[in-house]
């Protein structure tokens, strides 16, 4: 399978359909479905994986990734495929698709001391 010269990989070939795992295979996966570029392959740590037929689409990919970096421990970056929701007609259903899509990670403190303004939402838990 040859790719044309003006293919780009992780545009043309390699997109990422993300599915609701229970209701893939119902009419209702049309609400759940969405479709991202994806680069990286099986030995990237981007990694994804594809069907080498037809149009090379994702299969699977990384569910989260993180990033822990030791000299802030109190922050942690992460992104994932999907959303803060799971209702697909939140606002927040598919708003870490595209970050997730460009390498790109939230930032989350695990201290309550380092809440910096601008959340639309926060949650404390105290036993």
């Amino acid at each position: 399978c040859a790719l044309p010269i003006s293919s780009r990989w992780g545009i043309d070939y390699n997109q990422l359909t993300t599915k609701h795992l229970m209701l893939e295979n119902t009419p209702l996966s049309c609400l759940f479905q969405r479709t991202i570029n994806k680069d990286g392959d099986a030995s990237t740590i981007d990694v994804s994986d594809f069907d080498i037929e037809g149009n090379m689409d994702g299969s699977f990919a990384s569910s989260m990734r993180q990033i822990y970096d030791w000299s802030q421990p109190t922050w942690i970056h992460f992104t994932f495929p999907g959303g803060e929701s799971g209702n697909p007609f939140s606002q927040f259903f598919q708003n870490f698709l595209q970050p997730y899509s460009g390498d790109q990670y939230a930032s989350v403190t695990t201290s309550g001391q380092d809440l910096i303004g601008g959340s639309t939402f926060s949650q404390s838990l105290n036993p």
